[in-house]
């Protein structure tokens, strides 16, 4: 067995691997779907009920793939917000 001692420029390094690490277990294309969804639901707002669901139905059925696929918690938790945003919308 061996013990490890870090420098404190050596526990500076790991920590900003630890944030490396964490920036890139994030879902990119997920986020990128994500922004491209919440442009169409911020166009659609203010169109008439039946326009309304013409265009947010086919964002709801793709956040519900984005909820099935990604695990990035961060992404999920927009997923959520918008797909709430929408049902609300189409009250």
């Amino acid at each position: 067995m061996r013990i490890v001692r870090f420098t404190e420029e050596g526990r500076k390094i790991a920590q900003i691997f630890k944030v490396l690490r964490r920036e890139l277990q994030k879902d990119f294309i997920a986020r990128k779907k994500l922004n491209l969804l919440k442009e169409v639901v911020s166009k659609a707002n203010g169109a008439n009920k039946e326009d309304l669901f013409k265009i947010l139905a086919p964002v709801r059925t793709e956040l519900g793939i984005l909820k099935e696929q990604s695990k990035d918690a961060e992404t999920l938790e927009m997923v959520k917000s918008l797909e709430n945003k929408v049902i609300e919308m189409l009250r």
